[in-house]
């Protein structure tokens, strides 16, 4: 699971997460994670840097082509 608590106190200043809100984090190589505020408190904000998809039952439909 990819939950994660940030402290406020590093976050910029003119950010006020809110609950369902999509942000990106920067890694220290710039890549940029995609993750959900899941909950905020006034010290600490909890995010969600699982998949979106992950843990959601998906259905494919697919047509067999050939059988080699």
């Amino acid at each position: 699971d990819m939950e994660y608590e940030l402290d406020r106190a590093k976050l910029p200043s003119d950010l006020n997460p809110e609950i369902g809100q999509l942000l990106e984090i920067c890694e220290e190589d710039g890549t940029a994670i995609p993750v959900e505020v899941m909950d905020v408190f006034d010290d600490k904000v909890v995010i969600n840097a699982n998949h979106p998809l992950a843990g959601v039952e998906l259905t494919f439909e697919i047509r067999l082509l050939e059988i080699v």
